[in-house]
């Protein structure tokens, strides 16, 4: 047998011998996305929540465990089973994110799902280093005190996270809602003052009444020829018969100035005077 295919079978005795002694398949040690924590601090504990392809799980990267909304307890996808209601796993460094995941792309949900709850799940790590990962000796918890009231309120957080994006929802929704009302009432406060606008230039001005004016008064008539008459220059009858009225006044004024001047001369010894006048008449028709 030749070198090389003595090194060969070396090789595949090696591995042979690996897989026998391996009890579990890493499915995540050939699609990690990188080793460590995510985000800037220790442990990954400025990490926030990732949506999933399924809404019923979101991934935490601070501690390389999955959330079931539906259960409301964290799922571990390494030892494919779930922690105890409440309970909330401690930050790991050097682990991977399982499918490969990273950050910006999206988080797939576990793979090899199995429904059963943990046994020993305080102790994480030494569970990951007895299914022969090849990345769990490099692994760690973080455990101090900063790290266990992070995961208190952290469990918390979890529970309440799809309340939370629900009331989000809502808030928006109504911010929205409270927005275009208030554009509808500019635009109805706009249009009702280009209403009044145009009514005040289209619409009369009106002017103040004025209190009708007094008829001056008419005199009254010094004699009897100054008497009101309807002279109307489209009337000529009416002109005519006032003239004639005012004629017939008038001898009849020259009329009783006479038979008064005949009565005083009468008085005075001048009864003959009508007949004086009959004889003046007939002498003068003799010559």
């Amino acid at each position: 047998m030749t070198a090389p295919s003595r090194w060969f079978r070396a090789a595949f005795v090696a591995a042979c011998s690996l897989i026998a002694t391996s009890c579990y398949y890493d499915p995540y040690a050939m699609g990690g996305g990188g080793a460590g924590y995510y985000g800037g601090g220790g442990g990954g504990m400025n990490a926030t929540f990732v949506y999933t392809s399924n809404d019923r799980w979101l991934y935490d990267p601070a501690v390389f465990c999955y959330y079931d909304r539906y259960r409301r307890c964290y799922y571990d996808p390494y030892l494919y089973g779930y922690y105890p209601v409440g309970y909330c796993p401690r930050p790991l460094y050097g682990a991977y994110h399982p499918g490969g995941w990273h950050p910006g792309a999206t988080c797939p949900p576990p793979i090899g799902f199995r429904d059963r709850y943990l046994s020993n799940y305080q102790n994480r790590v030494a569970q990951l280093r007895a299914r022969n990962y090849t990345w769990a000796n490099k692994v760690r918890e973080r455990n101090d005190a900063a790290a266990d009231a992070w995961r208190n309120q952290r469990a918390q957080s979890a529970s309440n996270f799809k309340e939370a994006k629900a009331n989000q929802k809502i808030r928006n929704q109504q911010a929205r809602e409270n927005q275009a009302q208030r554009q509808q009432n500019i635009r109805e406060q706009q249009q009702n003052q280009a209403d009044r606008f145009r009514g005040q230039r289209v619409e009369p001005r009106q002017l103040p009444q004025q209190a009708p004016q007094a008829q001056p008064q008419q005199r009254p008539a010094r004699n009897g020829y100054a008497q009101p008459v309807d002279a109307r220059p489209d009337t000529r009858q009416s002109r005519a018969a006032a003239q004639q009225a005012q004629r017939e006044q008038a001898a009849q004024q020259k009329a009783a100035r006479r038979e008064a001047a005949q009565a005083e001369g009468g008085g005075n010894g001048g009864g003959n005077w009508k007949q004086r006048q009959q004889e003046r008449r007939a002498a003068r028709a003799g010559e």
